[in-house]
């Protein structure tokens, strides 16, 4: 693997290079020659990417090369805070499907899937940072949105996913108001 200011270069099967950014980790790339190139984690880019060493695409194809899930007592923690979210979210979500307030239901599981979603991503690279995201309001806040500007490409989604059940819970508020 070659790192620069620009981007990382991982050897395709071909021998071709693909130079692919730390915001691509856990995604994978199309090479020239048509072959899918996986991009490791993101720890492991940026590790790989620090000492500068060569990768060959099966080492990149690898899905426990740094994953911070695949360690039991790091699991154990991603599973506490994982149920936590749930435990607060479904009574909330459970009185509005009894008062049949239907978007704010769907809000509520779109914000909740996504806030998952997005933690998840900033967990398997880094489980100090997501959990700092978590537990501390205005760092956590920073480091959030820091994460979102720079891993766009794999962040997107998730944040998507939380503006629209956020706006389903605006639309659902000013229905039940009117």
């Amino acid at each position: 693997m070659n790192s620069s200011v620009e981007g990382i270069a991982l050897a395709c099967e071909c021998g071709q290079q693909v130079v692919v950014t730390e915001g691509m980790a856990g995604t994978s790339v199309q090479c020239a020659c048509g072959r899918t190139v996986a991009v490791p984690s993101y720890g492991e880019l940026r590790r790989l990417a620090g000492r500068d060493l060569h990768i060959a695409h099966t080492a990149a194809t690898d899905p426990t090369a740094d994953n911070a899930l695949a360690r039991p007592s790091s699991a154990v923690l991603y599973a506490a805070v994982v149920a936590w979210t749930c435990l607060v979210a479904v009574p909330v979500l459970g009185v509005f499907l009894v008062y049949r307030e239907w978007f704010a239901a769907l809000g509520l599981v779109l914000v909740t899937a996504g806030h998952l979603w997005l933690f998840t991503q900033v967990y398997v690279g880094n489980p100090l940072a997501a959990l700092l995201v978590l537990l501390v309001p205005i760092l956590g806040t920073i480091l959030a949105l820091k994460f979102v500007k720079d891993h766009w490409r794999i962040a997107c989604w998730p944040v998507s996913c939380q503006a629209l059940g956020t706006a389903l819970l605006i639309v659902a508020t000013a229905r039940g108001a009117g």
